[in-house]
Parts: structure tokens; sequence; C-alpha cells
């Protein structure tokens, strides 16, 4: 690797890194607070929501975003053209949710829902004028920036959101905060990127970009219905506060996995573009990069899931316990993320992004049968095929690396595994040791440790690949001080 792409990947990974953790640290305890202010239902009533606003999301960024990423020589027509794309179906996505909010409200059986889409709709018209932004300041890998923002934006509006909680507004406390996030986010963009769109229209920029991000349109409609698809059901036939209680072990098992797949995101595609193409040099990142973060993301999950009734009693009180199962099922299939996020970022590269709309074919009708097999059930089997089904999805994906980059399934599971079986072991033995430990604090704290100390100690001990490669990044930071 050029030095250079180097200090360029290591500058935006301990940005990308600074930024999730910051935001990510902000979110939980703004989180915390709202926890115990808010009800299950209150969350399960926007959590209803979500489903249409993350579909159309989809529709409004169209793959423009990582089309204009990947473009390595984008023009100013290039950009235009997006940003005039972008806002014109940010502008129909909000018309439609608005004239169809009273059918939502009617299908899911709560009034209260015409109002509230109507008002959080608004966020889609806020993202898609700051997509552009986004995706120069990314390209560009000036994650340091986004990181300033991301920060900028989310204080703020985390304590409006504690003040408009504590007045008790309830359920609106959660669409005030999104609606402003969104708001202010996009004023940030724009002030910081300093791009502005010019009178241009170009056929030949928007062919480009569509051809580009059609397929990966579909791919990423398919993954998000999916993805949503369980709080769907659950909303509909178990009610708002059931879905409360996922929607909340899902939110705690997404903060971590949001923060890894972001430095993925982020920071790996610019990087393997930089390879230019050559198959050996982005095996060679790609493997480096899946042992690596299988090597944190599989630690950090298991020990969460052996102290997780501690922890949601420390954080959101007894109130939440329903959550505890819910939140172990899901974070088992966590882990596994990671592997995913490297997957896209590979077939973006190398324009393989029809592979991404055929993969989704054929993992989402599992998901699926797994689903409607469970709903009868109740809640944790929900849970379970959620988690069984993200499983299948991760290791369907990896064909895709098999086929493309010649790095085959015993190749993947041999750097996969042993993270894997050596966070289970330690995890079980943090839950058998604890088990005998009444307060929670001293759960967590002497739990939390002894786990960190095992794990590295038998890695150290087995020599994993992993450590010494997590290490000569430790010393690559601080070369490049």
């Amino acid at each position: 690797m050029p030095e250079t792409l180097k200090k360029r990947s290591v500058k935006g990974t301990l940005w990308s890194f600074f930024d999730n953790g910051a935001t990510q640290l902000i979110g939980f305890v703004i989180g915390i607070i709202l926890a115990r202010l808010l009800s299950p239902s209150d969350y399960g009533t926007v959590g209803v929501l979500s489903i249409f606003l993350a579909v159309a999301n989809v529709f409004i960024d169209c793959g423009f975003g990582s089309g204009l990423i990947r473009k390595a020589d984008r023009t100013e027509e290039d950009l235009s053209t997006a940003f005039y794309f972008n806002v014109l179906v940010g502008i129909i996505a909000y018309v439609i949710l608005f004239f169809s909010a009273p059918l939502v409200a009617d299908f899911f059986r709560m009034p209260i829902l015409v109002i509230l889409l109507r008002v959080l709709a608004l966020c889609l018209v806020f993202n898609a004028l700051s997509i552009v932004q986004q995706s120069l300041l990314t390209a560009n890998l000036n994650i340091k920036v986004q990181a300033k923002i991301n920060v900028g934006t989310q204080l703020p509006m985390g304590l409006v959101g504690i003040y408009f909680a504590y007045q008790g507004f309830g359920v609106w406390t959660l669409v005030i905060q999104q609606v402003g996030s969104s708001v202010l986010k996009t004023i940030l963009l724009w002030i910081v990127a300093k791009w502005r769109p010019k009178h241009i229209w170009s056929q030949y920029s928007f062919h480009y970009l569509f051809n580009y991000g059609w397929k990966l349109l579909g791919a990423n409609l398919i993954g998000t219905i999916f993805g949503q698809i369980h709080s769907f059901f659950i909303g509909r036939t178990l009610g708002a506060s059931d879905l409360g209680y996922y929607s909340k072990a899902q939110s705690l098992t997404n903060q971590p996995s949001t923060m890894i797949n972001s430095v993925v995101d982020r920071v790996v595609l610019p990087i393997l573009v930089d390879t230019h193409g050559n198959k050996t040099k982005i095996r060679n990142v790609y493997a480096k990069m899946m042992r690596s973060l299988t090597f944190c993301s599989f630690p950090l999950f298991l020990m969460l899931i052996a102290l997780a009734k501690p922890i949601i009693i420390i954080l959101w009180t007894d109130k939440w316990l329903k959550t505890v199962i819910l939140f172990q099922i899901l974070a088992f299939a966590a882990p596994w993320g990671p592997i995913g996020s490297l997957n896209l970022c590979l077939l973006q590269l190398l324009n393989r992004t029809d592979l991404t709309l055929k993969l989704e074919f054929v993992k989402k009708p599992v998901t699926l049968i797994l689903l409607l097999i469970a709903l009868p059930f109740g809640l944790e089997m929900i849970a379970v095929s959620a988690m069984v089904a993200s499983i299948y999805c991760i290791i369907v994906n990896m064909f895709a690396t098999k086929k493309l980059l010649r790095y085959g399934y015993k190749k993947q599971f041999r750097d996969i595994i042993p993270n894997m079986l050596l966070s289970i072991v330690v995890a079980a033995i943090i839950y058998a040791v604890t088990t005998f430990i009444s307060n929670n604090w001293v759960k967590c704290i002497l739990g939390g440790m002894l786990y960190c100390i095992m794990y590295i100690g038998v890695a150290k001990l087995l020599k994993y690949p992993a450590l010494n490669e997590l290490g000569g990044l430790y010393k690559d930071v601080k070369k490049n001080k």
C-alpha cells in the first residue's frame, strides 16, 4: 500500500472511529435519559413510521451518492444532476407520504400516526438536500469534517429532545428530535462542504449515475424493506408496546454495529479505489480488514450478551426487562455485520451492483419464510428468525467475495471462526462467574474487565493474526501523527 494511501487510510479510520465513537456516546447517553422518561409505546409508535421513512430514503438516494464517490473524474454536471434528482425525488416522496398518512394510520389502528407521519416525513426533503455534500466529503476521505458535523448535530438536538421529554411531550419528543437533526445537519453540510449546485442538467451524467445506481437501488430497497419487515409485522399484529421493546433491543444492537459499519462504508471504498483494480491487492486488503473487524466485533457483542441484563437494568430501569432476551438474540448476529458491509464495498468497487441485486433475491425469500414461521409464536421467536436470517444473508454475501476475488468460503471462515469461538468461550466463562454477583454495577465492571483481559491474553498466546495487524495499524498511527 503506498505511503500516501496508508496515511490517508489511517487518518480516515481514526476520524471515523472518533466520529462514530463520539456520536454513539452522545446518542447513548441521551438515549438512556429518554428511555427513562418515555414509554415503550412511544418508541414503538415512531418505530412504525421509521419503516416508511427508511424505504423513502433509499429511493431519494437511488445509489447516486455511491456513484459519485466511485467516479474519480466526477464533474460539476455529475454533481448538479445528482442534486436536482435527489431533491425532486425527496419532494415526491414527501407528497406521497403526506396523502397516504390516513391509510397508514388505519392499517396500524393508530390515529395519531396521521399527523406524526406528515411532520416526520419532512426529514426526507432535508436529507435529499445534502446527499451530494455528504458524498463529496466521503469521496475526499474528509471524515474529520463529517465527525464535527455529526457531533454538532447530535448534541444540541439531544438536549432539545431531553427538554421536550421532561415537558411531557411523549412521542412528539422523538419526532421533534429527528426532524430537527435533519434540518441542522443539512445546514452544517451546506456551510462546510462549500459546494453549490449549478444551473446544469446533464443527460449523460444522469444516465451514468442511474445505470450505476438502479441495481444498487434495487438491492438497497429490498434490503431496507426486509430490514424493517419484522418491525412492520410486530407493529401490526402485536402493537406499539411490543414494537417498542423490539425497537429498543434493535437500537442497542445497532449502536456498535453502526459505528463499525460506518467506518467500513466511509473508509474502505475510497481505499479500495486506490488499489486501481489490482485483484491481489484488493484480496489482501479485504482479508486483513475482515480479520481485524471480526476480531473486534465478536468479543464486543458476546461481552454485551453475557452482561445484557445488568446493563439494561442500570441504563433503562426494570421497565425495559423484556428487552434483555430480545437484545441477546439479535446481538448474536451483529458481529457478522462488518462482513456484509465489506462485501457491499467490494461490489461497488468492481461495478458489480448487478450481483448485489441478484443476491437479494436469494436472501430475502428465506428471511420472509423464517418470519412467517415465527410470527404465531410471539416476540422472542420473531427475534430468533431475524437473527438466523441475518447470519444466512451474510453467508450468501460471502459467495460474491468467493466468486470475484477467489477468496473462498474455507479461507473466509478460517479468518472468522477463531475470533468467534474465542469470543463465545470467554463470554460463557464471564456469564458463569458474574451469576454469583448480586450487584449489577459490579457485574458489569468486573465482567467487562475480565472479558478484555481473557480475550486479549488468549489471542496473544495463540498468536492471532488480527492482533498483529491491529498492532501494525497502531504503529502507523504513531508514525503519521
